[in-house]
């Protein structure tokens, strides 16, 4: 049976309290804040901090009342609904594309490739009736969307849409992007679904779409936020470290507040985990293991045929834990990357850890890019209240996009 707060009456009633409550915390927030001492960043405007609580009074909502969003994956989006955007299906990825480690763990899982929707965006007025073949020397940007690999979608709508409509606004060189519905995880008190690696084998299909379709590996970025970095960097180690697949290493990798460290294994006292927990979005709490701010995604991901150790061991899950294994050469051959992070965000540390440990693998030019925004929060870029940092982080990304 499903928990108390999943059905109606209690779900909405529920809701009622937390509304009413919110009508008296919001000044509450707003008289608390008046101190610039009292507000989790002093550059913050009164305004900021009071979306911040809001935002982080919500976070628990969905596994909470049971409002994890399934989308149905096997039906089409009508393109008269989209603005400025496409819809495609990407196939499934070929068998023989599946080798090496990633076969070992998709048939531990039991996990199987699977048809899944995929969305083009247009620079505004560039929308073509079809899908049309790259022009010579096109660049492409190829999403990831965020959301703990259990929620958010590739959908335009979507929040973290924002950001590769972004790129398209700020860049000269990108005139598309693409980005990956890949199948979501789940696990009780929902029914147990897609675990890893399905989301990484849905992303390299998607990867497979754009080459077939006619882009250069040179000329496509994979570009991820969140947990959507995360499978960036899975699909990549995968491409790098299995040759016999034949799949080329894409040009390079635009990496927004990966998630690098699943299991939370960085949690001194110096920690951004600890430093930043009351600046951030996620909920301000110490985090406790597989119970902590992220425990119910990493379950969902690990699934019945991987341990919590696993994710805190294993590079394609965790490339930023304490206790990886494998860490001498993880990252040697991987593209140039760029990843931009928060200072006021708690998985600051795993973006300050890629960083360090890609750098280590290649020293011999500059490879990596670490772009930390003052005072900003996890995946900030997909907010439009986090101006002026928001259009300024762009801007220096789409430079750097332009010349790559």
């Amino acid at each position: 049976m499903a928990p108390l707060l999943h059905r109606q009456p209690w779900k909405g009633l529920f809701l009622l309290l937390w509304a009413i409550q919110l009508v008296f915390k919001i000044p509450f927030w707003a008289i608390k804040s008046l101190p610039r001492s009292r507000r989790p960043r002093p550059s913050w405007s009164i305004s900021r901090c009071v979306r911040l609580y809001t935002l982080r009074s919500t976070m628990e909502f969905p596994v909470k009342l049971g409002l994890v969003l399934k989308r149905d994956l096997t039906v089409e989006v009508a393109n008269s609904t989209l603005k400025n955007s496409k819809f495609v299906w990407i196939p499934g990825l070929r068998e023989d594309f599946i080798q090496g480690e990633l076969k070992e763990y998709a048939d531990k899982a039991g996990v199987k490739p699977s048809r899944v929707p995929g969305y083009w965006q247009y620079k505004v007025g560039t929308l073509t009736e079809s899908v049309e073949p790259p022009k010579d020397g096109e660049k492409v940007v190829y999403h990831a969307h965020g959301g703990a690999l259990y929620l958010g979608s590739a959908h335009p709508k979507d929040a973290t849409a924002r950001i590769p409509r972004g790129i398209l606004k700020h860049s000269k060189r990108v005139q598309r992007t693409f980005a990956v519905d890949y199948r979501l995880c789940a696990s009780e008190p929902f029914v147990p679904e897609h675990p890893f690696p399905s989301a990484i084998l849905d992303f390299i299909a998607g990867y497979r779409y754009l080459l077939d379709l006619g882009f250069t590996p040179e000329n496509i970025i994979f570009a991820g936020d969140s947990a959507g970095g995360n499978l960036c960097l899975a699909a990549a180690r995968y491409i790098i470290r299995t040759p016999q697949a034949g799949i080329p290493v894409p040009g390079g990798l635009l990496l927004f507040s990966p998630w690098g460290d699943l299991a939370t294994t960085h949690t001194d006292e110096d920690s951004s985990v600890i430093k930043n927990m009351h600046s951030d979005m996620f909920i301000a709490k110490r985090p406790a293991g597989r119970k902590g701010f992220a425990g119910y995604a990493v379950r969902s991901y690990l699934g019945k045929a991987f341990e919590w150790k696993d994710a805190e061991t294993n590079p394609y899950l965790s490339p930023s834990s304490k206790h990886v294994e494998g860490l001498e050469g993880m990252f040697k051959d991987f593209p140039k990357t760029y990843i931009l992070a928060g200072e006021a965000e708690r998985i600051l540390d795993d973006s300050k850890i890629l960083a360090e440990r890609m750098s280590a693998d290649n020293t011999e030019y500059e490879w990596i890019k670490l772009d930390i925004a003052e005072d900003e929060i996890h995946d900030f870029v997909a907010f439009p209240w986090c101006e002026p940092a928001r259009t300024q982080a762009l801007t220096r990304i789409c430079a750097w996009i332009d010349v790559l």
